[in-house]
């Protein structure tokens, strides 16, 4: 498609009526009540035609405390010239468009020789109503020069249609930059503050996640608590049967131990001493044959360890001195009927 200059439509979206429409669009949000308080109203010193003065928020008749930085000198309602109003929804640059026009159609001295502005009163579904006010600009002077001596260095002008109205670059630029600057900032202030907000919520939500889950886990513990218990009364039985078991594993049976010397030993050998520390045995005695002696206990399968704490030495009485020691190991447990078929063969005559 050929790109044409004057036409500005792009996928058939009139960009120029687009661009036309957005300060209309943005102009009506700013008069939603909604949005009323983004007006950052000033105190205005007023100078009143009866020659009071009343401090008033920004061009309203609205009492105002503290001290105003601005002035305003308001003009009688007999050298004001008013209209009223029925417009449709359109832009501030719109509306004074239309006045001009207005102006032009009914006012008595050309427009270039007016002084004149404009209040929005009322919105609604049907349209705008606007309150239209001018003065001559030598009726202007005139009540300037007559109240000139209790004025301030600058000032603005208004209108008394039924309330204050600002007249156009009469003065009142910096309090309308002012107000804008106010606005602006609170807007920005507004814009941090949501950007705060949306980077704390998933951080919100995150620590409201972490909470649950923390509660969830407390919830499981406590029901847990007592299989919990269960299992460490368990462990700790367990431990104390295997502390009580690797006891008695040390311990040596006595009796078994001495009918186990006594098959061990033979006639010709006697003890003098014996001595038992656990499983840890040591005898001292006489024996006809001291090395075979000790190789018979060598032979045994529960005889571990053995040496000879000292020389096997033969005494005046032909016999072999002997002191020795070894480890006695646990007999090889064995089912308990093989068990039982042994003490019946044993008692077997």
């Amino acid at each position: 498609m050929a790109f044409e200059a004057n036409n500005l439509s792009l996928f058939g979206i009139d960009l120029g009526n687009l661009a036309q429409g957005l300060p209309r669009g943005w102009d009506g949000l700013k008069r939603w009540p909604l949005f009323a308080w983004f007006k950052s109203e000033q105190p205005v010193l007023a100078h009143w035609p009866d020659g009071s003065r009343r401090v008033v928020l920004g061009a309203s008749g609205v009492s105002a405390a503290g001290e105003a930085e601005f002035h305003a000198l308001v003009l009688p309602p007999d050298v004001v010239l008013s209209r009223r109003l029925h417009l449709p929804h359109l832009a501030d640059a719109e509306i004074e468009d239309a006045l001009q026009l207005e102006l032009q159609a009914e006012s008595p001295f050309p427009l270039e020789t007016l002084d004149w502005g404009w209040r929005l009163d009322r919105v609604d579904e049907s349209g705008l109503e606007v309150s239209l006010a001018f003065v001559a600009r030598e009726h202007v002077d005139a009540q300037i020069a007559e109240r000139q001596q209790m004025l301030p260095e600058r000032f603005e002008v208004w209108a008394d249609d039924d309330g204050p109205l600002v007249l156009r670059d009469r003065g009142e630029a910096p309090r309308l930059a002012r107000g804008r600057a106010r606005r602006l900032l609170a807007l920005v202030l507004l814009n941090v503050m949501l950007v705060g907000i949306w980077t704390a919520v998933p951080y919100w939500q995150l620590r409201q996640r972490t909470i649950d889950a923390q509660g969830q886990l407390e919830d499981l513990q406590r029901a847990a608590n007592p299989y919990l218990g269960a299992r460490a009364t368990l462990v700790e039985a367990d431990t104390r049967a295997a502390a009580i078991e690797s006891w008695r594993n040390g311990l040596a049976d006595m009796p078994a131990l001495l009918h186990k010397l006594t098959a061990l030993l033979p006639d010709t050998a006697y003890l003098k001493r014996f001595d038992a520390e656990g499983r840890r045995v040591r005898i001292t005695g006489s024996a006809a044959d001291g090395a075979g002696l000790m190789d018979s206990l060598r032979a045994d399968p529960q005889v571990s360890e053995l040496r000879a704490l000292s020389p096997i030495v033969r005494g005046r009485d032909g016999l072999d001195n002997f002191y020795l020691e070894f480890q006695l190991l646990p007999a090889a447990r064995r089912p308990p009927g093989e068990i039982a078929t042994t003490r019946n063969e044993a008692r077997a005559p």
